[in-house]
């Protein structure tokens, strides 16, 4: 969880895309699993 955390961190920008492109916070869960 921590990597993934960490690599959410370093690349906002990629990681909120996927949050917005699934339209729920369902990505950004299974992201920071």
């Amino acid at each position: 969880m921590q990597k993934s955390l960490l690599n959410a961190l370093l690349m906002p920008h990629e990681a909120m895309r996927e949050v917005q492109e699934s339209g729920d916070m369902t990505g950004l869960m299974v992201m920071q699993e």
